[in-house]
């Protein structure tokens, strides 16, 4: 089964994104994260999502470019994964509720996912990931990581339990 590699860029912080990303990889599909979903009126500030494919060349080519490090993170999904579904499971995460609160995730940033490594149980990790198998960072020493889930995915209706997402309220 083939691995298909999704980079996720937070273009607010990389203002040429769109243009590296097409210099650099070779991509299957790109979009703006908050398409179709209640932040669509922040379009222009939209992350954008790239299926870069199956080549893991790409992933060596995302640890070379300029501030890719901390504004951008790699899922890995399955070939057998719908696509439709990976993407509507990251716009459900855009906004969830922790304690009673709501509160909209910035998960492609390496601040995020080294909370979510330090901290959350496994029950949260995989609701994180959703669809996707596992996902890569740079931490804040710039060494690269990846977090696999622990186990199937599952989808569970309501609030993120752990205290890790209970201290962002």
């Amino acid at each position: 089964m083939a691995t298909h590699y999704w980079l996720l860029v937070d273009a607010v912080r990389i203002s040429d994104a769109a243009q590296l990303i097409q210099e650099h990889f070779s991509v299957v599909q790109i979009l703006p994260l908050y398409a179709g979903t209640p932040f669509d009126y922040l379009l222009e500030q939209s992350p954008y999502l790239v299926n870069m494919g199956s080549d893991i060349a790409n992933v060596e080519t995302w640890r070379t470019l300029p501030y890719f490090d901390t504004s951008s993170v790699i899922f890995a999904v399955d070939d057998n994964i719908c696509a439709d579904d990976f993407i509507a499971h990251l716009q459900a995460m855009l906004k969830i509720d922790v304690a009673g609160q709501v509160l909209c995730l910035r998960f492609q940033s390496q601040r995020f996912w080294d909370a979510v490594l330090a901290q959350a149980n496994t029950d949260d990790i995989a609701q994180c990931l959703g669809p996707s198998k596992g996902v890569f960072w740079f931490n804040s020493d710039d060494v690269p990581v990846c977090l696999y889930k622990p186990n199937p995915f599952t989808p569970v209706e309501g609030e993120q339990q752990d205290s890790v997402f209970k201290q962002w309220v």
